[in-house]
This record gives C-alpha cells, structure tokens and sequence, in this order.
C-alpha cells in the first residue's frame, strides 16, 4: 500500500527525540511492507533548521519537511484543536495534488513515535478510522474521537481538516472538534489497533498554549483501550 504519512506539531521534548520519532515511524510502516512518504509539518523555531539538516544529513528517503509561523489567530475555546486543524490544513496545501497518489494518509504526531500499527488491506472511503477517545478509565466515551492518530483516503482527510467551519469548534479538545468534523461531513469512524508513544517535556505550557500532558504516554488499543 502507498502510504502519506503526516507527521506535525512542536518539535519537543528536543531535536534528537523527534528525529527518531520520524525515523522509527517510517521504519515500523514500511516493515508491514507499505511504501511510506513522510510530510513533516512544524513550526519556526530554533529547533527547526537543525532537526532539518538532521533529517537531511541521515539519509532517510522519501521525506518532505515543511514549517509555518506560530498560529496566532484562533477560532473556539481551546487554542489546540484549532492550531492541530491548521497546521494539517496548511500541510494538505503543500502536498497539493500529489496528496490524491496515495491509498491511504496517515496523522501522526510528531512529537509521538509509533510502536505498532494494524491498517486494513483497504481503506474505506467515507470512513475515518480512530478509536472512539477514553472516558473515565479504559472506557470508550463515543462523545470524543481519539485524535492523536488516525487515517483514511486522501479526499477524507482533506475535508477532515479544514478550518472554515466556526462551529466545529465550539468543542473544548481537539477530540471534540475531530467528531464535530466527522459528524458534519457524514464520515463513519471506525477503530483500528496500534500502540503509540506520546514523548513528552513536562512545561506547563507550550507556544503560549496550555498543556494536557507533562509527561511521556503509551497509548495503545487492541479492541479496546488498554493503557493512556
């Protein structure tokens, strides 16, 4: 299968950490015999330019690095769901037509390193597929689509993030605003079995926006959630 993996978000907890959460993320994909083409989407900082002579130095193929201005604009109550939805909506942009070649587009965190991975033999249009989030817990709250990680066929992921639909983000999580997105475009979502890392720096707030998370996490979910 011809996968586009997306990876975005803030380079953190360091360059070394993110580096080897893209090179490991490939590598995982393209064990399970998948060709992979990653899309990389952060923001300017110090950390930007030498992460992308990191990339470009090791040899790693197939890898298109992209970055973007801070998002200082904001729709909603919660800056986080917007910026996560711009940062994949201006990074659909730069991947542009190409983006249709593939069979199936991966979201990714890039902050996240992913340890396992089950996709189908084919993907499902109309379909998203990610879990439903956790409520209190290992249960399933149906209210919140995990939002971490996710894919589907290219004209799916294209109409998931898009930000011109204020009302999406009336929710307070990017989860939330996933299931407004899903529910708005008529998408089902279905779960699928992975295990991800999330590699975490313990500030209370990052880019000016508060954080959930201050330390790493192991997501993983087989049938049903087994640790977050």
């Amino acid at each position: 299968m011809k996968i586009c993996l997306t990876m975005t978000g803030v380079i953190r907890p360091d360059i070394d950490r993110v580096f080897l959460n893209i090179k490991n993320t490939i590598k995982l994909i393209e064990d399970f015999g998948h060709s992979c083409t990653c899309n990389i989407m952060t923001y300017d900082t110090d950390k930007t330019a030498p992460l992308k002579k990191l990339i470009e130095d090791s040899g790693l193929k197939n890898i298109n690095f992209y970055s973007m201005s801070h998002i200082e604009e904001n729709i909603g109550s919660y800056k986080n769901s917007y910026r996560m939805f711009k940062s994949n909506e201006e990074l659909v942009k730069k991947i542009g037509n190409d983006l249709d070649e593939f069979d199936c587009v991966i979201r990714h965190r890039i902050d996240s390193e992913l340890l396992k991975i089950e996709i189908p033999s084919k993907i499902a249009e109309n379909v998203w597929y990610a879990p439903y989030s956790f409520g209190g817990g290992m249960s399933n709250d149906p209210r919140k689509i995990f939002d971490n990680i996710g894919f589907s066929t290219p004209t799916v992921f294209k109409n998931v993030f898009k930000t011109d639909k204020p009302q999406w983000f009336d929710g307070l999580s990017p989860e939330l605003v996933l299931k407004n997105s899903l529910l708005f475009n008529e998408f089902e979502s279905r779960p699928f079995n992975f295990k991800d890392k999330l590699h975490q720096s313990n500030e209370s707030s990052c880019m000016g926006v508060p954080q959930w998370s201050k330390r790493d996490r192991v997501f993983h979910y087989e049938d049903k959630w087994l640790s977050k």
